[in-house]
């Protein structure tokens, strides 16, 4: 997987700080489903202390803060816009940490989430099994193969080189989880459907989630022959990757 150039992705974050919330509808189904499912598979689970990685706008932790009052709440981003559009959404006592999530040093904690946000990582298995090891409970989202396949499609379709992200496979996360001995693993793969005016339109929307990056850069003259060749309805999907990974006995 190539190396992810974390100032290009934080910059387009920083951008997005105003725009994401109005846009991220999937985002938040999927911070509801994560909460309802640590709900769920663990009932009588009470954390003293959350993080949330790729925090983001802090839309999951508003959710936690509702489920787990008392808990102690950290929150992580690579982008100091979106940690201070978080703080305006759940308060000054959270506390933050600015970074990399794959180069920052994390506290210890009961229960660790991230939401659609450990893909942005250049190795993405081995946050995923760093933070795991780091608390009792971790519960998160992630995009999979083969989301957002559609978009590729249309630059391989004119011999183009591909613009989007390289997703891990859902059996690559799997085994990764299963790899840190957990007492409790269970997930799920979810899709979500989009379906745009055309793919100009898509091109809007990511960039108003942040999600505009390519590894590959961007090419304006590559996007311009896409957007001739493909001038109507364009349809693509998520697949996300849900899990909660428990280490403990509750």
């Amino acid at each position: 997987m190539p190396d992810i150039n974390n100032d290009v992705v934080a910059a387009n974050f920083s951008r997005a700080s105003r725009s994401y919330d109005l846009v991220a509808k999937i985002q938040k189904e999927c911070c509801y489903k994560l909460v309802a499912m640590i709900r769920e598979r663990l009932p009588h689970f009470m954390p003293a202390s959350v993080l949330d990685i790729g925090a983001g706008t802090g839309y999951l932790t508003k959710l936690l803060l509702s489920e787990f009052p008392n808990a102690c709440y950290t929150m992580n981003d690579i982008s100091y816009e979106m940690l201070s559009r978080a703080r305006e959404m759940v308060g000054e006592s959270v506390s933050t940490i600015l970074g990399d999530m794959s180069k920052v040093k994390f506290p210890v904690s009961d229960l660790i989430v991230s939401s659609m946000a450990i893909h942005w990582s250049s190795n993405p298995i081995t946050v995923l099994k760093r933070v795991c090891r780091l608390s009792k409970v971790f519960a998160f989202s992630i995009l999979v193969q083969p989301s957002l396949y559609e978009w590729n499609r249309l630059f391989h379709e004119l011999s183009l080189p591909s613009p989007g992200l390289h997703y891990i496979s859902s059996e690559e996360v799997e085994l990764a989880m299963l790899d840190t001995s957990p007492t409790l693993f269970t997930w799920e793969v979810c899709n979500f459907d989009m379906r745009f005016a055309s793919p100009k339109e898509f091109i809007r929307y990511m960039r108003q989630l942040g999600s505009n990056y390519s590894p590959a850069g961007f090419n304006a003259y590559h996007v311009r022959k896409v957007l001739k060749h493909a001038p109507g309805e364009f349809f693509s999907k998520y697949s996300v990757m849900f899990g909660v990974v428990s280490r403990s006995h509750f």
